[in-house]
């Protein structure tokens, strides 16, 4: 019988159960009240003593983000210089070989 698939499944295990140990601070951290949050002292109490001392920083876009927009006035480039593309000639078939 094949017992590669016992390696496998053991290193699956590890993988999934580092990710959980290295979340457990995140988790604890949301789950504080938001004006709670920035305190070092509440966040030490609620964290086990086991997880990791620093939870994840979210990024702008998971922390409610940016809203940006942009825009474009298509009139003004066309105000100063005519809009006309230059035509490139074809190459021709003695550059290639």
């Amino acid at each position: 019988m094949d017992r590669a698939w016992y390696w496998k499944a053991g290193f699956i295990a590890a993988v999934a159960l580092v990710a959980v140990w290295a979340l457990v601070p995140s988790v604890t951290y949301f789950r504080l009240p938001p004006a709670e949050r920035n305190e070092a002292s509440v966040f030490e109490q609620a964290r086990p003593k086991w997880a990791p001392a620093k939870h994840l920083n979210l990024g702008l876009d998971l922390q409610g983000g940016i809203h940006l927009v942009m825009s474009l006035r298509s009139n003004a480039p066309c105000a100063r210089k005519p809009c006309a593309v230059p035509r490139r000639s074809p190459p021709s078939s003695t550059a290639r070989r």
